[in-house]
């Protein structure tokens, strides 16, 4: 090689550097020496580099110079990012005698099992068996890396009628170096038959790039659950404002508050969310055992039902217990000119004299031999007294069981002796702790039909009377219920039931006794005040799952109107109530108090073509919270306004039938439209 004086001479030691094999994702380095054999200096003016996975560094370092005889190292490397053959070129241009110096470059890329991610599916096959049409079926699959490196599910596939499979949205998903996905598959057929389709799961790692799952299942269609015709007949009508309420003195005062120590507001939005349904005023009984035992009642009470009924725009009607209990006529006569005093006339129903009279002798108020027809003698007295202190109606006998009203039927025509209003108190039983009730035993169909059943004749007897005979209190089990049964879904179901039940065998209306401590409770609120002198600070905890029940009643009876015939055939524990509103339209309630059987149910009457459906859901029969009325729910609520987005279902007749699935322990609302 010439040597020109006083100019640098460049030397790279390699011409080609060949890398071998390298594992996708790994680095190999090689290192070329550029030697300067001239008498002077010299300088590296660029680093020309091409081929893709190669780099050299020191090309920030440019220019660099080598002194004469000196040495510069230079680092390349070759970095996969795929499998296969690589090559490029490295070009030194400097100003030395020698110009440019060209190394050639090449290696192969290959894929390392140890060092990216090895998918196992499992199972490779799905067979779903049988799942009847309308119903779904799940599945897991589960997607292991066994490699050591992340791995990416890229594409999802699937094939068949009627799977379907989460997780779509999400893509790409990482699955880490021995981590686990599980996909949720579903199976949801349309029609009878066996139904064949295929998941095939595209990634990124070593296996392949896809796992394909097989998929299997059957669809059946269940024989139908009930069988319900209804027709356009003459029925029991149902009359405005059926749905009431009932207080214990003090405790009305303590739910509604007042205006000077604080108003619950969520209590008054609850009692519109009933109201919304029905321009009839809402009973509100003021009574029960505390009736017999008040001996005054303060002005602040009477003002708090007052700005209650002020704040829903007097929408409520009254009856007030007055003492009967502790026989003094001057207590008695205090109490109802305090009442007429406060309370507009226009708000009050009557005066309820006394409270269950018939259980007096057992309370030790009366005599031991206390019968019907000394209590017949008081009242008499009585319903003067209350002529003489005030201009306002009586409601008695406001019994607590079954053996007296036999004897006021006698008395029914006479107006001295039996009020334009008669009122009878119904329980399901009683709750002993050591005497527990089974968690489903309310669901039994007994229960709800009882009593109604057997006080049908008296409420024929009242109306033939020209009176009217109302449930004034009423509830699951007496003695505040019993928990986990009063306070469960199964209560809903039961309330609606019984409420239809009490309807049909012509009661005038059913008042639910309430308050805030115990299990039959509609709801639940926290109170409190600081300083003890201050507003009350109301906040709502719970609404128990009854009180949906009263709603989805009081929106199935939201135009009043009567009743229509239903012929069911069904070996399952399901009850199907219909009525025709005012308004014309047709309302169908469905309560599958079964906890076993689900499936569908078939609606037959004619003249309509198309239905919606809310439902009335929850996960279990013991179920105390996430409970759903049309999709919407109290849980959580700060307010006492309902939750989550409205979820009706809309479903075609044919012929006019209609079919709807009911899943086990449910209810649903169906509106018929033509």
């Amino acid at each position: 090689m010439a040597n020109v004086r006083g100019i640098g001479t460049l030397v790279a030691s390699l011409s080609e550097i060949t890398f071998g094999t390298v594992s996708v994702g790994q680095t190999a380095s090689a290192t070329v020496s550029l030697l300067n054999e001239g008498p002077a200096p010299l300088e590296i003016t660029q680093l020309g580099l091409n081929g893709q996975s190669f780099s050299v560094a020191g090309q920030s370092n440019l220019p660099i110079t080598i002194g004469a005889g000196a040495t510069y190292r230079l680092n390349v490397q070759f970095a996969p990012i795929a499998s296969g053959a690589a090559a490029g070129q490295l070009t030194v241009s400097s100003n030395a005698s020698t110009g440019t110096s060209v190394i050639s470059l090449s290696g192969t890329g290959v894929a390392n099992v140890g060092d990216i991610g090895t998918l196992v599916a499992s199972p490779s096959q799905v067979i779903f068996g049988t799942v009847s049409v309308g119903q779904t079926a799940s599945a897991t699959v589960s997607l292991l890396n066994e490699g050591s490196a992340p791995l990416e599910i890229t594409q999802l596939g699937l094939n068949g009628q009627s799977f379907s499979v989460a997780g779509q949205s999400n893509l790409p998903i990482t699955i880490g170096a021995g981590a686990t996905y599980r996909l949720n598959v579903q199976f949801a057929p349309v029609a009878a038959g066996a139904t064949a389709g295929q998941l095939t799961v595209t990634d990124n790692a070593s296996t392949g790039n896809t796992a394909v799952i097989s998929l299997g299942g059957t669809g059946t269609v269940p024989p139908t659950l009930a069988d319900a015709t209804i027709t356009d007949g003459p029925g029991k009508i149902i009359p405005p404002g059926f749905l009431g309420l009932s207080h214990e003195w003090g405790v009305a005062q303590d739910l509604a508050g007042t205006a000077s120590k604080g108003k619950n507001l969520q209590y008054r939005q609850l009692l519109r969310n009933l109201l919304q349904y029905t321009a009839a005023p809402m009973v509100i009984r003021i009574g029960g055992n505390s009736t017999d035992t008040t001996t005054a009642l303060p002005a602040s009470d009477l003002d708090s039902l007052n700005d209650l009924n002020s704040d829903l725009d007097s929408q409520f009607i009254f009856t007030l217990g007055i003492n009967m209990g502790a026989d003094n006529p001057t207590i008695a006569t205090a109490e109802i000119k305090a009442i007429s005093a406060a309370i507009p006339a226009s708000s009050l129903l009557g005066l309820e004299l006394g409270n269950e009279p018939d259980s007096y002798a057992a309370k030790g108020i009366r005599p031991a031999n206390y019968t019907f027809a000394n209590y017949l003698a008081q009242l008499t007295a009585w319903n003067q007294l209350v002529a003489s202190a005030s201009q306002l109606n009586p409601v008695s006998p406001a019994l607590a069981s079954y053996p007296w009203i036999a004897s006021y039927e006698n008395i029914l025509p006479s107006k001295n002796a039996a009020p334009d209003l008669v009122t009878q108190h119904y329980y399901v039983g009683g709750y002993l702790a050591s005497q527990p009730k089974a968690l489903d035993f309310l669901l039994a169909d007994g229960i709800a039909t009882s009593g109604p059943t057997k006080l049908a004749p008296y409420f024929d007897a009242a109306h033939s009377a020209g009176k009217k005979l109302r449930i004034g209190e009423m509830n699951s089990l007496s003695n505040g219920g019993q928990p986990g049964v009063s306070d469960a879904f199964a209560s809903a179901l039961w309330g609606i039931d019984i409420m239809f039940e009490f309807a049909s065998a012509g009661a005038d209306g059913v008042n639910w006794h309430t308050g805030n401590e115990n299990a039959y409770d509609l709801f639940q609120f926290s109170m409190a005040s600081s300083p003890a002198t201050g507003p009350n600070d109301y906040s709502l905890t719970q609404v128990r799952p009854l009180f949906y029940g009263l709603q989805l009643f009081e929106e199935a009876t939201i135009s009043s109107g009567s009743l229509l015939p239903v012929t069911l055939n069904t070996q399952a524990n399901i009850k199907v109530w219909a009525l025709k509103g005012v308004d014309g339209e047709v309302r169908i309630v469905i309560l599958n108090k079964d906890e076993t059987n689900t499936g569908p149910v078939k609606l037959t009457i004619s003249g309509y073509s198309t239905a919606t459906v809310i439902r009335l859901l929850a996960p279990s029969l013991s179920s105390k919270t996430n409970v759903t009325l049309g999709g919407q729910t109290y849980d959580g609520s700060p307010d006492g306004n309902m939750l989550g987005i409205t979820s009706t279902e809309s479903i075609t007749g044919t012929g006019g039938s209609f079919t709807l699935t009911m899943p086990t322990v449910s209810a649903a609302l169906v509106t018929l439209s033509n």
